[in-house]
Parts: C-alpha cells; sequence; structure tokens
C-alpha cells in the first residue's frame, strides 16, 4: 500500500521554477543554489505551514507544495545524484510544480489590478 503520509514543502517561486526544469529536464545551467534551497525546504517540509508562508503563497510569491514520502525520496536523487530514480513519480511532481506556479502567477496578476 502506498505512503500517503504528505509533506508540505515551502519553495519560493523562483526556487519552485529552478526544480520544475530540473524535474522535466530542460537544457540549461542548473541554480545549485536553488536546488541547495529546494532541497533544504523537502528536509524541513512539516504537516502545515507557518503563518509568515501561508502568507506569502496567498499573496502568489511562493508554493506550497504536498509531497509524500516517496515523491520527497525521488527528488532528493534527482537533486543529489542527478538520477531519475522513478520517472513517472518525477512526471507527477513536475505537473503538480507547475499547476502551483499558475495559480501563484495568477494570484500575482490579480493584486496587480
Amino acid at each position: 500500500m502506498p505512503d500517503t503520509d504528505q509533506r508540505v514543502v515551502f519553495l519560493e517561486r523562483d526556487t519552485a521554477e529552478e526544480l520544475l526544469d530540473l524535474v522535466d529536464d530542460r537544457p540549461g545551467d542548473a541554480d545549485e543554489d536553488l536546488l541547495d534551497a529546494a532541497l533544504d525546504a523537502i528536509e524541513a517540509a512539516g504537516d502545515g505551514l507557518p503563518g509568515e508562508a501561508q502568507q506569502a503563497v496567498a499573496r502568489g510569491e511562493a508554493v506550497a507544495l504536498g509531497l509524500d514520502p516517496t515523491e520527497a525520496a525521488t527528488v532528493r536523487t534527482l537533486i543529489l545524484e542527478n538520477h531519475e530514480a522513478d520517472p513517472g513519480v518525477l512526471r507527477s511532481v513536475g505537473a503538480s510544480i507547475k499547476s502551483k506556479l499558475k495559480a501563484a502567477a495568477k494570484k500575482t496578476r490579480r493584486k496587480k489590478r
């Protein structure tokens, strides 16, 4: 039975975009600082977000990504070893990041009106 114990990972938008580039295997040089920040966020993930992080997500400045232990381990392996342990899991995580970034962009546009 799959483990559904999801943890909430808080990522600034630029960090989420860099992680998406890596997950989607897009060409270009990876920003190691942003990937380190993503790794730190995965390691620090918990059951929820503190108020300040919730506000950043609400403003569209950041995203909150739910990862189960398998997804977190797969992304960690990709960041640390540049190895796609489970491409299906990475596709799913990539789709989730895209969706969260799209929602964040929409919030930002709404705020500027």
